[in-house]
Order: structure tokens, then sequence, then C-alpha cells
């Protein structure tokens, strides 16, 4: 009898602690400061959510009403909650491909020193065969970081390609080994929109990639990532943008890398358990595209207009405004734009 006892226990205690929690869609938060952030910024000690969706606010008393079998209920003890954030403009996927290569941003260095000194150790220590990317590069944050020249990019990496993104990704720089493995000469290829290779004063490249539709061409003639691998990398974005409190991202101008970049975000909206809705500005031949792929837009993925830009970065220089660019230290000297 005893024996049987324990085994019915030990059955319920299972299912109570371990199976159940599976089933639970229901959460209650109590002896929270909830802030609704509406016109009148009303505050709110407790909330119901089902379904993942906020069914009701009040007192701690009121909401534990609605507790029963299938909810959990977690008490905050005063701590702050917030609608979720929204992430107006981003690039999930540049950003998911970019956190995968070396990064030098202004967050891991200080100086520029250190960061010549960590591209050329990751130049000795890795696969000499590929292309070598660098993101971050950030003369804003980093108060001595110059632009390097052709002739520097070079000795860091002679032989290898490489291509260092600025923080911004409206601005890189490559080396020789890069042009020609892209098949960039001071006459091909020519570019569409603002962007250039940029060359000195005898019209010969420099190493400077100017905008958009410059990186977007090296881009291009580098190695595609396996579809697959992406798909994780965009995934585990997802998963960050939501860590950091966001519900809601704008894509304006998804990056493609592998084809069909609306299609992966696409695909990724349909699982049950994404944590971030996805809004779309596509660039114009993205919507002209729409025709020949099969987007199901839902709950969680909305394609809501066209990308337009006419500029670029004030980062780069390439954002027009009505007055010239304040003449300082950072413009003139790090960035490397002219007086005025």
């Amino acid at each position: 009898m005893k024996t049987t006892t324990y085994i019915l226990t030990a059955f319920f205690t299972l299912i109570i602690f371990f199976i159940l929690p599976f089933f639970s869609q229901d959460t209650i938060f109590i002896n929270a400061d909830i802030s609704t952030l509406d016109a009148d910024n009303k505050k709110f000690e407790a909330v119901y959510i089902k379904n993942g969706k906020i069914e009701k606010l009040g007192i701690n008393d009121e909401i534990l009403n609605y507790d029963n079998w299938k909810t959990k209920v977690i008490n905050l003890n005063g701590k702050s909650v917030l609608p979720g954030f929204i992430e107006a403009h981003c690039h999930p996927i540049a950003t998911a491909l970019a956190g995968q290569v070396m990064n030098v941003s202004g967050f891991n260095f200080d100086s520029r020193i250190e960061i010549i000194k960590a591209i050329k150790s990751e130049i000795s220590n890795s696969n000499d065969n590929d292309w070598l990317l660098v993101f971050g590069w950030d003369p804003v944050m980093v108060d001595d970081l110059t632009n390097p020249t052709l002739a520097e990019l070079d000795s860091i990496s002679p032989t290898r390609p490489m291509l260092i993104l600025t923080q911004m990704m409206h601005h890189g720089f490559i080396n020789s080994a890069g042009y020609n493995s892209a098949n960039i000469t001071k006459d091909y290829p020519i570019l569409e929109g603002a962007g250039e290779f940029k060359t000195d004063e005898k019209g010969n490249l420099n190493g400077v990639v100017y905008e958009v539709s410059a990186l977007q061409y090296i881009l291009s003639q580098l190695p595609k990532p396996p579809v697959s691998a992406v798909q994780l990398l965009l995934n585990m974005q997802f998963i960050e943008y939501a860590k950091a409190g966001f519900t809601s991202i704008g894509v304006l101008g998804p990056i493609n890398r592998v084809g069909n970049p609306l299609g992966l975000m696409n695909e990724l909206s349909l699982q049950d358990n994404i944590p971030v809705r996805t809004f779309i500005y596509a660039l114009e031949n993205q919507i002209q595209d729409l025709n020949s792929i099969n987007i199901l837009e839902n709950d969680k993925y909305k394609i809501k207009g066209v990308k337009l830009y006419l500029d670029g970065s004030p980062f780069t220089g390439g954002a027009a405004f009505k007055d010239p660019y304040q003449n300082s230290e950072i413009t003139l000297n790090r960035i490397g734009l002219t007086h005025n």
C-alpha cells in the first residue's frame, strides 16, 4: 500500500511540477511597477497575460482572481515593467552575419594601435585563403582612429583580401588583394546610386569604399554563406532583440547576402515561439520580385512599404544638410571630410 502511495505521489508531483508547466500559456505578474506609457501614463501593480497577450491590468488582488491551474504567478518585488520596445530601423540579417566576423568597435578597443595589432593577429592566426571581414571601425568612439591608407592596408594584409567595415556600415576600407579578388579597377564597376571606390589625386584607387552601393558590390563578390547557417544566425539575432526588450522591429531595406531576404524573415515569423514582430520596408527591386516568391503575411510579419533614400550616413559625410558639417577633429581628421 505504501509503495502504491509513493508511486502515486511521485506521479502527481511529476505532473504538477514538470509536465503542467509545458501546457501553461498564462502568466500573472504581481507587485510590479507597471508603466503603460499611454497618454495618461497610468500605473498598475499587476498584469494578467493570456496566450501571450495582455488581458487585464490592475491591483494584485484583482488580477490574482484570474489565477488557475495553468497560470504561472511571478512576484516582481517592485521591478519595473514597460511596453515592448520598438527598433524602428535595423538590419537583422546584416547584424546576424556581422556578429560572426572580427569586431574592432569602440566597445572592444580604445586605440588605433590596439585595433591594428588585433587585425594583424587575426591575419596571422586564421585561414589565409579566405577574405578577412572586419566590422566596427569607429572613428567617433575611438579618438585617434584616422583612416588607413592603401599602403597601410597592404602592409597589414599583403596577400589576403581584406574589407574593413565601419560601425555605421556606410563606409569601408579594402586592400589591393581585395580589389583584385573583387575585380575592381579605377574604371570598373560602374555603380548605381550613392557609392564609389575613392581615388587619390592621381586617379588611383586609395583603399576607401564609400557608401552603400560600393559596399554591396564587394559583398556580392564574396562567397555566400550557407542558407541554413544564415537562418540559424537570424534566429539567434531575434532572440537577442527580445532579450534587449524589443518586441517589434522595422527592417528598412533588407540586406541580401544569400538571396530572398524577405522569404528568410517570413519563414522565421511562422515559428510558434518567435518573440519579435517584423515590419519591413523593402527596396524597390525586392517589391518588384514579390510576385515570384511565396510570402505569408501574419501577425508577426508584414511588408509595410518601400524604402527610398537619397543620401547616406552623416558619419561618412554622405548625408546632405543645409549647412556645412562642423569643422572638427572628428570630421576633418578621423572621417576625412574636407573643410566646410
